[in-house]
C-alpha cells in the first residue's frame, strides 16, 4: 500500500512539473535591453534600457494584460539610464541608479502616478550609486540590494518608505557583494540570489523583513548565471533565462517552493535564452521578453492544462576567446543534426550563416565583422533553436 502511494504522489509530482505552458504575445515596437520593469493591477511596465540603435533610452512602456497591446507612456524623468531598479508599491511605480550614456552611475529616484502619468523625483537613493541592483517589494516598503560601480561589488540592502520619501539602512546581503542578480518577495519575505562576483554565482538568501535577518537557502540549480528573469506567481518564485560569465544564453526555467525549500525545473523559456529582459507577473500569469536585441514577448501560465512542448536535448556549446579579435572557436556538445550557426548584430540582421556539417568545432573568422555586440543562433534541420549566445568583436 505505501509503494502504491508513493508511486502516485510520484506520478502527481511529473504531472504537476510538466503542466505548464507558454504563449507569445504581442511584440514589443522596439528592442529593449537592460530596462527596470513592474506590474501595478492589470498593467505592466518597462522603462530605461538600451534600443535597438544601441543608444540608453528613458522612454516608458505600459503592456495591457486585458487588451494584448503596448501603450508608451512619459519617460522617466532624469537621464536615460541602463539596468535600473525598479518595484511598484500600491498603485505607484518606482525607478532610479542604473548608468548613463556618459557611463556614470546614478543615484537619483522617481516616482510614478499611474492615474496623471506623471514622474516625480524623491529622495536620491543614500547607498553608492551604481547599476545592476537588484529591488523588490515588501508590504508598503520598497528595497534596493547589492549592484557595481566599477571597481565595486556591493552588498548593501536599504528600505524606502514612500509615505515619509525616507531610505533606512538594513541588513546587508551576506556572502559576495554582486551584481545581476534577481529577487522576489512572498509575504514578509525577500528571495535573492545568483548574479555576477568575477564568477557567476548560485548562491540563494532568503530576507526576514521582520528580524531583519538572512537565511541561506538551496542554491539556485541548473547554471550559476547573471540578469536571469524571476517573478511570484500564487506564492512560488520563478526563475529563469539569463547569461553564464561566458556570454552563454539560458533558457532554462525553474519554480522555488518556499514552504519546501524546493526548486522544481519548469518548461524552458521557448524564445532564443537571453539575458536583461523585462519581465513581471500579473496575478496567475507570468511575462518575459526583449532583452539581448529581441522584442518578442511571452506570457507564462503555470500548472495549466494546455499542451506542453517537452524539455529539448540539451546542447551545451562554449565560445572561446570571447571577445574575440582575428577568430573564435564555438566548441558544440549534444546530438544534433544538420545545424546552422546564424550570427546576428545588434540590430538583429544575419550577417553570417555557418553550416556546421555535424563537426564539434566551429572556427568563427573575423573577416569583415565591425567591432560591437553579435549574436549567435544555433539551429537544427528543423529550424528549431538549440541554442544561443553572444559574440563580442573587439
Amino acid at each position: 500500500m505505501k509503494k502504491s502511494l508513493i508511486l502516485i504522489l510520484l506520478l502527481t509530482t511529473i504531472t504537476i512539473s510538466k503542466a505548464d505552458s507558454w504563449v507569445r504575445k504581442a511584440d514589443f515596437p522596439n528592442s529593449k535591453d537592460g530596462p527596470f520593469s513592474f506590474s501595478i493591477g492589470t498593467k505592466g511596465y518597462t522603462g530605461g534600457g538600451i534600443d535597438s540603435s544601441t543608444h540608453l533610452t528613458n522612454s516608458f512602456w505600459e503592456y495591457s494584460q486585458l487588451t494584448n497591446t503596448w501603450t508608451q507612456k512619459s519617460d522617466i524623468g532624469g537621464p536615460a539610464r541602463y539596468y535600473p531598479a525598479g518595484f511598484a508599491i500600491g498603485n505607484k511605480g518606482y525607478a532610479g541608479l542604473g548608468m548613463d550614456q556618459s557611463a556614470i552611475d546614478l543615484f537619483d529616484f522617481w516616482e510614478y502616478d499611474t492615474t496623471t502619468n506623471i514622474w516625480t523625483q524623491k529622495s536620491n537613493f543614500p547607498g553608492q550609486a551604481c547599476m545592476y541592483p537588484v529591488s523588490f517589494t515588501i508590504g508598503n516598503f520598497g528595497y534596493v540590494c547589492t549592484g557595481w560601480n566599477s571597481p565595486n561589488y556591493y552588498q548593501d540592502l536599504w528600505r524606502y518608505d514612500p509615505s515619509t520619501d525616507i531610505w533606512t539602512q538594513k541588513t546587508s546581503i551576506p556572502g559576495h557583494g554582486r551584481w545581476g542578480a534577481n529577487g522576489f518577495s512572498i509575504g514578509n519575505y525577500a528571495y535573492v540570489g545568483g548574479g555576477q562576483y568575477g564568477t557567476d554565482l548560485d548562491d540563494f538568501w532568503e530576507y526576514n523583513s521582520i528580524t531583519d535577518s538572512w537565511t541561506q537557502k538551496a542554491n539556485t540549480p541548473g547554471h550559476p548565471r547573471q540578469d536571469a528573469s524571476s517573478f511570484l506567481i500564487n506564492g512560488k518564485g520563478y526563475l529563469g533565462t539569463g547569461d553564464t560569465l561566458g556570454l552563454h544564453f539560458l533558457n532554462d526555467f525553474w519554480q522555488y517552493d518556499p514552504n519546501l525549500n524546493l526548486w522544481i525545473q519548469k518548461a524552458s523559456f521557448p524564445g532564443y535564452g537571453r539575458d536583461e529582459a523585462t519581465f513581471f507577473s500579473i496575478g496567475n500569469k507570468g511575462y518575459i521578453g526583449l532583452g539581448s536585441g529581441g522584442r518578442d514577448f511571452w506570457e507564462y501560465t503555470p500548472d495549466s492544462t494546455e499542451g506542453i512542448p517537452e524539455l529539448a536535448q540539451e546542447i551545451k556549446t562554449s565560445l572561446y576567446p570571447n571577445p574575440m579579435q582575428d577568430k573564435a572557436t564555438l566548441t558544440i556538445l549534444g546530438s544534433r543534426k544538420n545545424a546552422l550557426l546564424n550570427i546576428y548584430d545588434i540590430n538583429g540582421q544575419k550577417v553570417r550563416c555557418i553550416s556546421t556539417d555535424n563537426r564539434q568545432e566551429i572556427i568563427i573568422f573575423r573577416e569583415n565583422l565591425a567591432s560591437g555586440i553579435y549574436f549567435y543562433k544555433l539551429t537544427d534541420e528543423n529550424k528549431t533553436v538549440i541554442d544561443t549566445g553572444k559574440l563580442l568583436v573587439e
